[in-house]
């Protein structure tokens, strides 16, 4: 079910993502880091709500980040224009790295399982490497 509402929450983020990129013009730096971030925020959203990254994830995180992104470029490029022969070099590339940005965060989250175990602390002991030393951890003898 948590994955389920991850792939729905992506989704919001991606509609309301395009729905503000489509206002802007594609033709510049500025509109390929914002493919960039797009992705990243998409991948954000379900990994915050699954609680951690998958390759599944990813996938959908980057197929939906390459459709809202060219549903906002094809708004921002108007309706005369031909849609895929009118898109800004840059409109590539960000769609490009939208994609990259999504598969990427959503597969690598540092994020831990709700079940997982943190590993274990060091202390100053164990980090110095004293074997001559007991503790509860190594026994004397």
């Amino acid at each position: 079910m948590r994955v389920v509402l991850a792939v729905l929450a992506a989704l919001l983020v991606a509609m309301l993502g395009a729905a503000i990129l489509g206002e802007y013009q594609f033709d510049g730096f500025t509109g390929a880091a914002a493919g960039l971030i797009y992705g990243i925020f998409i991948a954000e959203a379900a990994v915050a709500v699954n609680r951690r990254g998958n390759s599944w994830l990813a996938a959908v995180c980057a197929v939906l980040a390459v459709g809202g992104l060219g549903w906002a470029i094809r708004v921002s490029i108007g309706p005369r224009m031909s849609f895929p022969g009118d898109i800004p070099g840059l409109g590539w590339v960000a769609l490009v790295l939208a994609a990259a940005g999504a598969a990427i965060r959503a597969r690598s989250s540092g994020r831990r399982g709700a079940g997982s175990q943190p590993e274990p602390g060091r202390t100053p002991a164990s980090e110095s490497g004293d074997l001559g030393s007991s503790s509860p951890e190594r026994p004397a003898g």
